[in-house]
């Protein structure tokens, strides 16, 4: 039981972490795009 806990955990963990760069990537692209409006 414990060990399917930690399993999951780590998992999860990934999985926030790579949410996380998703995010950020995609506000990059979003500030690229507002700076080329705004020239």
């Amino acid at each position: 039981m414990m060990v399917s806990i930690v399993i999951y955990m780590k998992y999860n963990l990934k999985a926030v972490k790579s949410k996380e760069r998703q995010e950020k990537s995609k506000e990059r692209q979003e500030k690229k795009r507002v700076t080329r409006k705004k020239q």
